[in-house]
């Protein structure tokens, strides 16, 4: 398989498949995508419509735009499925994939939903860069109730389900710190109610 991608726009970090053996080449643009098998041609798939047979990983270059979309073209020419007998499968269709950019351009933490809350909340967050990160809950006298997150995290949209059960109804507060190894740091805090 032989793909394109705008390369001024994102640069080419991983591919990754359900298929063991995966070799990757990226050419300036263009990914050149094949497999190595070691089962004798015997290594069976059972991929459903809407499956994910190859997962492309990008990253942002200074040109993109928070909320583009870009696309991945295929090589039909250069690209085809084949059987174990080396027959082309001619039901397999290659489509163009698309997809819209999941990696923001900054970092942020959202209001919880829902607010007020009983007993479980969403805390979502973005993260523009790989980073450490501490993601902590504090009662209303500054005093910390429990940690959450306290990690390193790659960039992209993060959900953490807090379950506040054990807590009495209240105000608290969360607060989200990051430390990235390019030196940037970055801190935020929000309020929320447990009603109980």
């Amino acid at each position: 398989l032989r793909f394109t991608y705008p390369k001024d726009m994102v640069t080419l970090e991983s591919v990754s498949s359900v298929v063991s053996g995966l070799v990757t080449h990226d050419d300036n643009g263009v990914v050149s995508i094949g497999w190595i098998d070691e089962t004798g041609g015997k290594q069976l798939l059972n991929l459903k419509a809407g499956n994910d047979l190859l997962i492309f990983k990008f990253k942002p270059t200074e040109k993109f735009v928070e909320n583009s979309s870009i696309g991945l073209g295929i090589e039909k020419e250069n690209s085809e499925f084949a059987g174990a007998d080396g027959h082309v499968l001619p039901g397999v269709m290659l489509k163009t994939p698309s997809a819209e950019s999941t990696i923001p351009l900054e970092f942020s933490l959202a209001q919880n939903y829902p607010n007020p809350f009983n007993p479980s909340t969403i805390i979502q967050y973005t993260l523009k860069e790989k980073g450490s990160v501490k993601l902590a809950v504090y009662n209303v006298l500054g005093q910390l109730v429990t940690n959450l997150v306290d990690q390193e995290q790659e960039a992209g949209v993060y959900k953490y389900n807090f379950n506040a059960s054990n807590l009495a109804s209240g105000a608290y507060f969360y607060r989200i710190s990051v430390k990235t190894t390019s030196g940037q740091n970055f801190t935020q805090i929000h309020s929320m109610m447990l009603l109980k």
